[in-house]
């Protein structure tokens, strides 16, 4: 079973356009992998040798107001990449 959350700003404003969302992404965590469905919806997955597991789903864009996140295995490594984001917040 998995931990569920949202990804915002701080300040409440979008996250931002779809290509500065998944480079912040690609930044804090590396090796991502994405994929566009056919509804035009991003996904996104981290998939961590620390065995932490984050599935982010980013919308269809072109602006991306909230992420939904779920996460696996070892949850609590999360704070230590969304740390590196400081203007982003996690909400349980």
């Amino acid at each position: 079973m998995g931990l569920d959350a949202v990804v915002r700003r701080k300040d409440g404003a979008a996250l931002g356009a779809i290509e500065d969302v998944t480079r912040t992404l690609s930044q804090t965590f590396p090796g991502l992998t994405f994929a566009v469905g056919r509804t035009g919806r991003w996904s996104v997955v981290y998939q961590g040798q620390d065995g932490l597991l984050i599935e982010f789903y980013l919308g269809a864009g072109p602006m991306v107001s909230e992420a939904q996140i779920s996460m696996y295995g070892q949850t609590a490594r999360s704070s230590d990449y969304f740390s590196k984001i400081p203007d982003w917040t996690v909400d349980y």
